[in-house]
């Protein structure tokens, strides 16, 4: 699969189905400050329709995140600012996204979509089970955020959850393991049906032959 459907999967995350007032939503302005007292080291969790699957992306580095499924979809989106928004570039473009919260509840819209659809979000550590995601808190405004230190206001610890790359590192090597065994089928195919030629090859040769005593 290209890079272009794995970032095609990701705006999959605003399609969702639950509207969003602009007149009484507040839009959580994306500063360096925010950045680093909320979003890093945490993932923001989401459940995508198209892939009928659950989404989050880690905030792993400062310019850097990691778009991952439970499906071992695995990706790295360089991550800008804009305007206070986030701004999402793989090889094909850069997408744009806002966030807003209402009602003590945040969502993710592409704003060059002016999707009326948002997406709800939730926030917190990435060692949160996939099935209890919508247990996390929503994303918080820019006036709720802290001006204090980062160890503050962070929510959790920028670590990574070793299980879980464990987890998904077993499954890359399962994959890697199936791909090659199914080459070596493939090649020990062509080099037996290659043979099969050449021995029906022969016995076409060898009744030419001799037909006049299969005759």
């Amino acid at each position: 699969m290209t890079f272009t459907f794995f970032f095609r999967v990701f705006l999959a995350l605003v399609t969702l189905s639950i509207p969003i007032s602009n007149a009484s939503a507040e839009k959580v302005r994306i500063t360096d400050e925010y950045y680093d007292n909320v979003l890093w080291g945490n993932c923001m969790y989401a459940f995508s329709d198209r892939l009928n699957a659950r989404v989050k992306i880690f905030f792993r580095d400062r310019d850097v995140v990691q778009y991952i499924t439970e499906t071992y979809i695995d990706v790295e989106l360089k991550v800008a600012m804009p305007d206070g928004n986030l701004a999402l570039t793989g090889q094909r473009g850069t997408t744009t996204l806002q966030l807003d919260v209402e009602n003590k509840k945040s969502y993710l819209r592409d704003i060059k979509k002016k999707n009326d659809k948002p997406n709800p979000v939730y926030l917190g550590s990435c060692k949160t089970s996939w099935s209890n995601y919508k247990d996390l808190p929503a994303l918080p405004a820019a006036s709720a955020t802290s001006s204090g230190s980062k160890s503050d206001s962070k929510l959790v610890s920028a670590a990574p959850d070793k299980n879980e790359i464990a987890a998904l590192e077993k499954k890359l090597a399962a994959l890697k393991q199936k791909a090659a065994r199914k080459e070596e089928y493939q090649k020990m195919r062509a080099l037996l049906d290659q043979k099969l030629k050449e021995v029906q090859g022969q016995i076409q040769m060898l009744e030419q032959e001799y037909k006049d005593v299969l005759n």
